[in-house]
C-alpha cells in the first residue's frame, strides 16, 4: 500500500514505533496521553495545573526527558505548596 506522499505502509507505520510509543503511554498513564506521529512526539499532560500544555520531543529519549521535566516542575511546586509530599505517588525517572 503506498501513501499519498508515495511512502510504503510499512514505512509510515513502523511496527518498533508504535511499540515504543504505547510503552510510553503505559508508562505514564493516566498522568500523559501520548501523540506518536509518523514526524512528531508529542505527549499532553492530564493533570489540572500542569505548566505546559504540550511537550515534544525529535525521539523517544527526548519525549522522556521533557515529560520528567515537566514532572518534576510540578511536584517541586506540589512540594512548596503541601510542604512536602510530591504529587504523583512514584517516583519520577
Amino acid at each position: 500500500m503506498r501513501t499519498r506522499r508515495g511512502a510504503s505502509r510499512s514505512q509510515v507505520y513502523d511496527p518498533r514505533q508504535r511499540w515504543i510509543a504505547a510503552s510510553i503511554e503505559r508508562e505514564r498513564a493516566p498522568r500523559w496521553v501520548v501523540w506518536w506521529g509518523v514526524a512528531s512526539r508529542r505527549a499532553v499532560p492530564t493533570w489540572q495545573g500542569a505548566a505546559v500544555a504540550i511537550v515534544e520531543g525529535r525521539d523517544a529519549g527526548e519525549l522522556w526527558a521533557a515529560m520528567n521535566a515537566v514532572e518534576r516542575r510540578a511536584l517541586g511546586s506540589a512540594d512548596k505548596i503541601r510542604g512536602g509530599g510530591g504529587g504523583f505517588g512514584r517516583d519520577v525517572r
